[in-house]
């Protein structure tokens, strides 16, 4: 046991007053299973976000791909998004967009889709009620079959649900099932909220009333930021935590700690994450010295 966890985590944990934010790291090490054979396709992972996009700029005629590729080495990934998305509109290549997302995050191959991993597992064993993702695929519910209501942020029954008790799975920045509701650029960011206005409110009060544990960040990741700039004036001190690697910039700790109100709670960095995963493990132990009969 460490001392990694605060004290407000551990409680809220065991007394089923936290919300989990996941994103792309979490599904980092799933594999791509065939839907019913025990097979697999190696060396094949849910992509970062950089490399998303990289993938996804393949679309554009060769001058447009190497003006997107500037941008992703210059790491302004919301611009080179944004550029990938106008282009694509232009050449009435959209559709493609999604069509690719679809391969690279959810199912690479004909019949193979990417399975529920360590982390996952983890995840299931600290008995969530509530979970937020910005991820679009469906490997969370692939392993939460039972019980969970899968949304995203233009469903008009989040409310609802979460005051029935009732577990929940919130894509807030869309999903693959469902091409008009991923969110991919800034400007998609400005109109997710504009059109979802009564969810972000429905979050906001979470955020005033419970606390939240950001899971499979990093502190560059750009699919959080826009998140946390929204949101910053949510909630109370000490009710926002991220899990993340110790290998970042003391800058960007500070900002996140300063600027957003955000605890970063670090782990060893390695390859494979397993420190990370060995510490969700301990908080899950913690919580269970003070509600034992529940975990």
């Amino acid at each position: 046991m460490n001392n990694l966890w605060p004290e407000s985590v551990i409680e809220a944990l065991a007394y089923n007053n936290i919300v989990f934010v996941i994103g792309s790291g979490f599904s980092a090490q799933s594999k791509a299973k065939h839907q019913t054979e025990d097979l697999f396709i190696a060396n094949t992972h849910p992509p970062t976000w950089e490399k998303m996009l990289h993938e996804i700029a393949q679309i554009l005629p060769e001058k447009q791909q190497k003006q997107a590729e500037i941008l992703i080495k210059e790491n302004s990934l919301l611009l080179a998004a944004e550029f990938i998305n106008y282009e694509c509109q232009k050449l009435s290549k959209t559709g493609d967009i999604y069509k690719k997302i679809k391969k690279l995050v959810d199912s690479p191959k004909n019949k193979y889709h990417f399975q529920p991993n360590g982390w996952h597992e983890c995840l299931a064993d600290l008995l969530p009620r509530i979970i937020l993702t910005t991820n679009y695929d469906k490997i969370l519910e692939r392993r939460f079959r039972e019980g969970f209501i899968s949304l995203t942020l233009d469903s008009n029954n989040i409310q609802d649900c979460i005051q029935k008790s009732e577990p929940i799975i919130v894509h807030i920045h869309g999903s693959i099932e469902n091409n008009s509701t991923i969110v991919l650029s800034q400007s998609d960011y400005i109109s997710n909220e504009i059109k979802n206005r009564e969810n972000f409110n429905v979050i906001e009060s979470l955020m005033r009333t419970k606390i939240f544990l950001f899971l499979g960040y990093s502190l560059s990741d750009p699919d959080i930021l826009p998140l946390l700039q929204r949101t910053k004036s949510w909630g109370s001190e000490n009710s926002r935590f991220l899990l993340t690697p110790d290998d970042i910039d003391s800058y960007k700790k500070e900002m996140f700690i300063n600027s957003y109100g955000v605890g970063v709670l670090t782990y060893s960095a390695s390859p494979d994450h397993k420190n990370g995963l060995e510490a969700l493990k301990d908080l899950c132990n913690e919580a269970r010295q003070i509600h034992g009969d529940v975990y």
